[in-house]
């Protein structure tokens, strides 16, 4: 209480709350209004690009343990292949998948929370990251193993988050959202 005898915290036409409580939303600073409700199918789309986005990874790690089977691999198709050309190969091949994950896990990840923002630029790198991991995945699908299982959930996973992203309830979400960077 103030020394005037009203709680400073209870502001002009706000309701009161006697037990302090939680704080309205802050006001967007472009419009000065409270942001909408983050609605359920666009955290749903960001869960479904995070699978995308460690998908991506898992893949990596598998490629990785598969070295010794990828050089064999290459010496049956061209046995005139030197020692040194192999490793040249593998290294460069290394260095080019480890360099498409970091894009393909980092940009999923970063329009999974840029979206979550009401981001609508963040909406649309998802959906392109989401539709090309899924078209990749549809390629590798019939590959075998758990290379298909995991090509399988990649394409689910891509097929959930652009059809979630673009629901009519994410689609208010972004434009409540306004044009903000």
């Amino acid at each position: 209480m103030s020394s005037y005898g009203t709680d400073p915290s209870n502001r002009p036409g706000e309701p009161h709350q006697p037990y302090g409580g939680m704080p309205a939303p802050p006001p967007d600073v472009a419009t000065g209004q409270s942001r909408s409700a983050e609605p359920k199918e666009v955290k749903q789309a960001a869960t479904a690009l995070y699978v995308i986005a460690a998908v991506q990874v898992i893949s990596l790690l598998l490629t990785l343990t598969q070295l010794d089977t990828i050089e064999d691999e290459i010496r049956a198709a061209d046995p005139g292949v030197t020692e040194s050309e192999l490793q040249v190969g593998v290294t460069i091949g290394i260095v080019i998948a480890v360099v498409l994950t970091l894009v393909f896990v980092g940009l999923p990840i970063l329009a999974a929370i840029k979206s979550r923002q009401g981001r609508n630029w963040a909406r649309i790198l998802g959906t392109v990251m989401a539709a090309i991991a899924g078209v990749l995945a549809l390629f590798g699908v019939a590959s075998g193993g758990i290379t298909t299982i995991l090509n399988a959930v990649t394409v689910l996973a891509a097929i959930a988050a652009i059809v979630l992203l673009w629901r009519k309830p994410s689609s208010e979400y972004f434009a409540a959202a306004g044009p903000r960077g």
